[in-house]
């Protein structure tokens, strides 16, 4: 365990998945501080938009979803990560699963876990004894852990603070960007000509394609209106996951297949007018996606391109706060394109002018690095845990 005066702490990062560019930009946050740090991740079948900084330890492969399907590769992973826990001083964990695990292969040891949230899944807010049962694993995995890091206020204040009554410290780490990065940002020039007077426009959704009714709402406008829209789709496909096959039958569409973040997002965001970040329509208790914020979000304020959202999201309320893009209410299919549809020449100018005198702090860290490292240095100072 570091002490006052000693060495930067050692700091083992967990990951469920290796290529997500969050777990990356955290583990980079960190060692710009002057963390030591190594990692272990599992692999799969995942979009590998940016690898850790860092050395990484394989802890064998995973599959997508089915979670009980995980167990016993999880209970195989623990001979490798109890050393890799053994000789670090504290251990981050991205997500409760990997926090569980941690705490198991850190027994009987008190190694400080930090827990990273960039997701509340379902399970943790179903009703009956199934959620009750993951809510009390949470409560005692919050409590182990001695700091819980998420990605928006609502993820530890409606889950952790009001739902568990979690007492251990948090911190807010948004999906920003790094200022790095956005310090040698060069806004990218438009595509050439207007749209929606003298070129189509052009709508560009990136990251996960796992959104089934979004790739219906795209694919049937640019169908209905195949010389006013076009259609730039890049990122890993999971729904439908044979999107590179259904895209010939839409020569509206192009699919650029996956990308690196952040070396390519200046070409993809460049190559747009606007970008969608629009969830399916939700239900009152779909909390995962009105309390989620996507990295589209922040790459597209970066990249000075309006967003559609979702009428009630988190993003929806600085879309409409700052008038930066569209926020739709619409369910059905057709509903959602007739009004993509009446989107204007005027509207998509206005947004754009809107764009450029957003603050920057929406979307590039500031003082979150420090915040960090500070909060993971006390905690190797003093093996905080909450009992």
């Amino acid at each position: 365990m570091a002490t006052e005066g000693s060495p930067d702490p050692r700091v083992l990062f967990v990951l469920p998945v290796l290529g997500q560019p969050r777990h990356s930009k955290r583990i980079a946050m960190a060692m710009a501080g002057g963390i030591e740090a190594e990692s272990a991740a599992f692999e799969r079948d995942y979009h590998k938009g940016r690898l850790p900084p860092c050395p990484v330890t394989s802890l064998g492969s995973i599959r997508h979803g089915n979670y009980l399907a995980r167990i016993p590769h999880l209970v195989a992973a623990l001979r490798k990560l109890r050393p890799l826990a053994a000789r670090n001083d504290v251990v981050y964990a991205f997500g409760p699963d990997m926090a569980l695990l941690a705490a198991l292969a850190c027994f009987p040891r008190r190694t400080p876990i930090v827990m990273e949230v960039g997701d509340i899944v379902y399970a943790q807010l179903r009703r009956g004894p199934i959620g009750w049962a993951v809510r009390l694993v949470d409560r005692w995995l919050s409590a182990r852990c001695g700091l819980i890091v998420t990605t928006t206020d609502a993820f530890l204040e409606r889950y952790y603070r009001e739902r568990l009554g979690s007492r251990t410290p948090g911190l807010v780490i948004e999906n920003k960007l790094e200022p790095e990065f956005a310090d040698g940002f060069v806004p990218p020039s438009r595509p050439p000509g207007q749209p929606l007077t003298d070129r189509p426009l052009r709508i560009g959704y990136f990251g996960l394609l796992r959104c089934r009714w979004s790739w219906e709402v795209l694919s049937t406008l640019v169908k209905r209106d195949p010389g006013r829209f076009e259609v730039v789709l890049a990122g890993f496909p999971v729904d439908p996951s044979d999107l590179a096959e259904r895209i010939h039958g839409h020569p509206g569409m192009r699919y650029l297949g996956e990308y690196r973040s952040p070396q390519d997002l200046p070409s993809l965001y460049g190559s747009v007018d606007i970008v969608w970040g629009s969830y399916h329509p939700l239900r009152a208790d779909d909390y995962p996606y009105w309390w989620a914020r996507p990295n589209r979000f922040y790459e597209a304020c970066l990249f000075r391109r309006p967003i559609v959202s979702r009428k009630g999201t988190i993003d929806a309320r600085d879309v409409e706060r700052w008038g930066i893009g569209l926020s739709i209410h619409e369910e059905a299919v057709d509903e959602t394109v007739e009004r993509i549809r009446r989107i204007s020449a005027d509207d998509v100018t206005q947004w754009s002018a809107a764009m450029d005198k957003l603050p920057r702090d929406i979307y590039v860290y500031r003082q979150e690095g420090p915040s960090l490292c500070s909060a993971l240095s006390s905690l190797s100072r003093t093996g905080g845990t909450n009992r």
